[in-house]
């Protein structure tokens, strides 16, 4: 009938439930997974099938006040593995190991959360919106470069027609060949 959902919940007896039940941030994984960025927890691995979750909180980030944990944007990239923006900065993880690798770390804590996104151009390039600017990463080498420090730069998309746009003070076009933002 359409009006059945299931509540995903923490429960501190159950290693398989949801870590925290503040969700920050979701991503698509490959067919049957969902990946769920939490608040104080970091990232969980839910299987749709089973609906139980796998939690990736490695051992570094496992201590109070730990800025790393708070998950702010995924993204998940086909061959590539799971792209993660916390407080600390830029993770990758590789789904079949859960092995975190550390790609940008961002000095100082997010004024606000809602400055953080990612975007994978056609050509396969990943971008990010972080507060203190706009971002291209090679996801082979995780080469980073920071592209703009457009002030209030907010989130970023690619459209179906292969179009990256970047939200700031207004709407941008991304030209990913040049790193160009055109208003």
């Amino acid at each position: 009938d359409g009006q059945d959902y299931r509540l995903f919940a923490q429960a501190s007896d159950d290693p398989a439930s949801l870590p925290d039940n503040f969700v920050t941030a979701l991503a698509e994984g490959d067919p049957g997974t969902l990946w769920v960025g939490t608040n104080s927890a970091y990232v969980a691995q839910l299987d749709l099938a089973s609906g139980h979750f796998h939690r990736l909180l490695p051992i570094d980030l496992d201590h109070p006040g730990e800025p790393g944990k708070r998950v702010l944007a995924l993204h998940y990239q086909p061959g590539h593995g799971l792209w993660v923006a916390t407080d600390g900065g830029i993770d990758l993880i590789d789904p079949a190991t859960g092995q975190r690798r550390s790609v940008l770390r961002h000095p100082t804590a997010a004024t606000t959360r809602n400055s953080f996104g990612f975007a994978s151009d056609t050509a396969g390039t990943l971008w990010a919106t972080l507060p203190s600017g706009l971002y291209r990463i090679d996801p082979v080498t995780l080469a980073t470069q920071q592209i703009s420090r457009l002030p209030g730069i907010a989130d970023i998309l690619r459209d179906r027609r292969g179009r990256m746009w970047v939200t700031a003070d207004s709407l941008y076009r991304l030209d990913p060949a040049s790193g160009q933002l055109q208003r």
